[in-house]
C-alpha cells in the first residue's frame, strides 16, 4: 500500500506521503470514528497507525509482479502480471499461465512476498 492526500490536510503533518508499506492490522469502527489501519512502513521500524482514507495499494509495474483483484468478477483472485501493465494488464494464474485475461490495473494491488518485505523488488 502506498500513503496519498497527506500533505494538502496536514495529516501526520504529511510525513507519511507517498510512503509504502504492508497493513498489518485494521479493525471495523462506528461511523463516528475514522477507520484506521496499523502500517509496517518499509523505511521505518516501528509500525504507524493511518487513516484509510489516505491509504490505496500499489499497482503493479512489471511483468511477473503477483496481484489480488480488488473489484469486478474475479475479486479476490491472485494473479501473475504476463504482459506489461498499463492502463490495463494481461494477467493469469499460476495453474494456467497462457489462459491469460485482460484486467484494469485500477483494480489491482501488487503483492511482495514477507520475504522481500521493505526490499525494492527485483526487475
Amino acid at each position: 500500500m502506498q500513503v496519498h492526500g497527506t500533505r494538502p490536510t496536514g495529516y501526520r503533518d504529511g510525513d507519511y506521503e507517498n510512503k509504502t508499506g504492508k497493513i498489518l492490522s485494521a479493525s471495523i469502527v462506528g461511523p463516528e470514528f475514522e477507520q484506521t489501519a496499523l502500517i509496517k512502513f518499509d523505511t521505518l521500524e516501528d509500525p504507524i497507525s493511518i487513516q484509510v482514507k489516505y491509504i490505496s495499494p500499489v499497482q503493479p509495474q512489471h511483468r511477473d509482479d503477483e496481484v489480488l483483484v480488488l473489484d469486478r468478477e474475479h475479486k479476490g483472485k491472485v494473479f501473475i502480471v504476463r504482459e506489461k501493465p498499463d492502463r490495463t494488464a494481461g494477467v493469469s494464474t499460476k495453474q494456467e499461465p497462457a489462459s491469460i485475461i485482460e484486467v484494469s490495473t485500477d483494480t489491482l494491488a501488487t503483492l511482495y512476498p514477507e520475504s522481500t518485505f521493505g526490499e525494492v523488488p527485483p526487475h
